[in-house]
């Protein structure tokens, strides 16, 4: 018996070190509470939320990585996964309880909420469109649709394709976007159906969205194709919720940024895995201990220890190294480097970040599972380059960190990026050989040794890789900068105060006018954005369109100036008694984002209903730069707009490399030629004839020309003369309020 107790204790003392090394990584890498959110409400809000301070939400388990039981007791239940963080996270900002209620199906979560027995729904809504007393959150994000094959190529007539219950309007779409007339879908109550039924050979072709493919295991070898609809994660409420709580829980969703989601998709799928592993262990110990209780009982205590010990180390090993790569996780990572600069303290070293571009793309064509054995090649290679004194990790996904030595010249610190990034002999077995991997990279030198903020380091070596994006030799590398840090903190600011800005109605929609040159009246205009900020005053596009071009907020910025379009064509509709003096044509600029979403026709159409106006003076413009996206789904995406009534012009064309393909692609009626066409000083004849013949062929073809940029009267005379039809520029007019536009149209009546 004294055997038995100090074996237990034992047994006890090595399972709670296990459990404290694992929480020690997990609270330090999967925190991603902001408690800084501060975010204001009326008073009718205020009184919902305080009135609904406890909800219950119904979800779905069986619907990874949306919603799990993230509990290894089938008998207890632990609401985890991607929407339920979503969830915790808004519920947190108004100090919200959150009651999890497990359903066997989404219908019986239907019941609950017509019964009135819960008060949310989480997940994919759509399917509710049918019961109009069930209200709907604003959208928190987007999941891109694929199509698997295990073919290697696309569905043929008679194929059948496994797909995940969707609505009937989104299947027409996707049968109509796939193209094959003769062509079956079988559907499926839950995603994880769907899969099984792919492993198991029944498919040979499914649906599914990224999220939920990129958790699933043990799948057969397979293509992905990247399709153009997506399906959006939103939450449902009963009628019981007064829709002034509905619209504080839209603000707390309007102050969510893309990092903020991103941060939650790491810690699900790193929550999914632990969660994975320690139900395989417990399979182990259950299994083991089932046969060592056929011996005596010395025995089975020594077993248990073996085994124990066994995990310890298999925990040791889960924080120590990264299960991908096989190199140091951070957390060991930082822990040795604090070591060194403490011992060392009269050394120079440096921080070294690393990321590969575009792994998305290889992770997206040959699955993550693939991109993974990549990666662990990268890794091999990092191991043979470095030194043994150098300290190196897997920070996140596909960026590494490096701690070395500065060698005090960045022509050497650059041949050694060179030397680390040369990874074509180890990649080669894997991808074709035409495919050339590169890597972005960024320095910080430390400057203090007494320095104990690693994270903070590494930031700002990250930083200056970001910001060396754009260099196209893989072995050219960014010092960290102070002008580095004042655009990283004016993006930062930027991207703090957007939502909040965007719900003041700080931003500006601004008209340039454009003119006829055969009549010289003004005709249209185009809308231009301006930033009207507080602490700053108005700020041009230049300093803050790239940055929402960027993060995707672009997309709500753009839908933006379109509604004060309308409204401005609206009030010069009715401005003279009620009649409109003239029709004028309005153009507005619409990002690549809004190519991969489903709902843009209907957003386009609402908001010009809304105000009645007819589309046909409502100018699309879409940039010549968005054309190298994906061509067949920007045709796609121009031939849905233009049936829908709207007009398209390509903006700045001739800046790009592939302007006549555009003319000859494109179902677009209005071409503007970009202003490096026509040079400031005057215009030789090769200028002239240049210009002219893209006139000729664009009358040819249909389609109207203008001429942005002009300056001079000379341009606007020679473009008159070569049969161009509108222009706009400095030398007519500068861009203006919505207020100046509307006094100088009056003018012209």
């Amino acid at each position: 018996m004294k055997i038995r107790r100090y074996l237990a204790s034992i047994f006890s003392i090595f399972t709670i070190a296990a459990l404290n090394a694992q929480n020690t990584v997990s609270d330090e890498l999967l925190n991603t509470t902001d408690s800084s959110v501060q975010i204001e409400l009326t008073e009718q809000e205020k009184a919902a939320v305080e009135k609904h301070k406890t909800l219950r939400v119904v979800i779905d388990p069986a619907w990874p990585p949306l919603e799990f039981n993230g509990s290894t007791n089938p008998d207890s239940f632990n609401a985890k996964g991607i929407n339920i963080e979503i969830l915790k996270e808004l519920a947190a900002i108004y100090d919200i309880k959150l009651n999890f209620i497990p359903t066997g199906s989404y219908a019986e979560s239907i019941q609950y909420i017509l019964n009135g027995k819960a008060d949310i729904i989480s997940g994919y809504v759509r399917l509710l469109d049918q019961y109009p007393q069930i209200k709907q959150s604003s959208k928190t994000y987007r999941s891109q649709l694929l199509l698997i094959s295990t073919t290697g190529h696309y569905p043929e007539e008679g194929d059948t394709i496994g797909i995940t219950e969707f609505p009937q309007a989104l299947l027409e779409r996707l049968h109509n976007e796939i193209g094959i007339k003769d062509l079956k879908f079988d559907t499926n109550q839950k995603p994880e159906i769907t899969l099984e039924r792919f492993r198991n050979g029944k498919y040979k072709y499914i649906i599914i969205g990224q999220a939920e493919l990129s958790y699933a295991d043990d799948l057969p070898k397979h293509t992905a194709y990247n399709l153009s609809l997506s399906y959006s994660q939103q939450f449902a409420f009963s009628q019981n919720i007064e829709d002034s709580f509905i619209s504080a829980f839209n603000k707390a969703i309007n102050t969510f940024s893309y990092s903020n989601l991103n941060l939650i998709f790491y810690k699900v799928q790193s929550q999914h895995q632990n969660e994975k592993q320690e139900q395989l262990k417990k399979r182990e110990q259950r299994h083991n201990m089932s046969i060592t209780f056929l011996s005596n009982s010395i025995i089975i205590a020594l077993v248990i220890i073996m085994c124990m010990m066994t995990v310890l180390r298999h925990k040791l090993h889960e924080i120590t190294y990264d299960d991908v790569t096989g190199l140091h996780t951070y957390s060991r990572f930082r822990r040795d480097v604090l070591k060194i600069l403490k011992k060392h303290k009269g050394e120079n070293y440096l921080f070294l970040s690393l990321n590969i571009d575009n792994f998305g793309f290889i992770n997206d064509s040959y699955g993550f599972n693939y991109g993974n054995k990549i990666l662990a090649l990268i890794a091999k290679h990092f191991i043979e380059e470095c030194s043994k004194g150098e300290k190196y990790c897997r920070y996140y996904a596909d960026t590494f960190i490096f701690f070395m030595k500065d060698p005090l010249s960045m022509p050497l610190i650059e041949d050694r990026v060179f030397r680390l990034t040369d990874v074509s002999d180890h990649i080669a077995q894997l991808l074709p050989k035409k495919y050339i991997m590169t890597f972005s990279s960024g320095v910080y030198y430390v400057t203090d040794n007494n320095d104990r903020d690693i994270t903070g380091m590494v930031t700002k070596a990250n930083i200056a890789r970001k910001m060396n994006k754009k260099n196209f030799i893989t072995h050219r590398t960014a010092e960290y900068t102070l002008e580095m840090k004042k655009e990283n903190d004016w993006n930062r600011e930027i991207t703090l105060s957007m939502n909040k800005a965007l719900e003041n109605r700080e931003f500006v929609v601004y008209y340039q006018p454009k003119f006829s040159l055969q009549t010289k009246k003004i005709i249209g205009a185009e809308a231009l954005i301006r930033w009207n900020k507080p602490e700053t005053g108005l700020l041009g596009p230049d300093r803050f369109v790239p940055l929402f071009e960027h993060n995707g907020f672009i997309e709500k910025i753009d839908i933006y100036v379109f509604n004060d379009v309308c409204r401005f064509m609206n009030e010069w509709n009715k401005c003279m008694d009620g009649k409109c003096p003239y029709p004028i044509t309005i153009s507005f600029n619409l990002s690549r984002y809004h190519l991969y979403d489903s709902d843009l026709i209907e957003k386009l159409t609402g908001i010009s209903r809304e105000y009645n106006i007819d589309p046909s003076y409502i100018e699309v413009e879409l940039t010549e730069s968005i054309m190298f996206d994906n061509m067949k789904r920007l045709v796609r995406v121009m031939n849905d707009i233009k049936k829908a009534g709207f007009k398209i012009s390509v903006d700045d064309f001739g800046s790009g490399y592939s302007s006549l393909n555009i003319l000859k692609n494109m179902p677009a009626d209005v071409i503007k030629l970009d202003k490096e066409f026509l040079p400031n000083a005057q215009l030789d004849a090769k200028d002239s004839i240049i210009i002219e013949s893209v006139i000729t062929m664009a009358k040819k073809l249909n389609m109207q020309t203008v001429a942005e940029g002009i300056e001079t009267e000379q341009q606007s005379k020679l473009l008159a003369g070569i049969g161009c039809d509108i222009a706009q520029g400095f030398f007519f007019a500068r861009p203006m309020p919505g207020e100046a536009f509307m006094e100088l149209l009056k003018k012209y009546i």
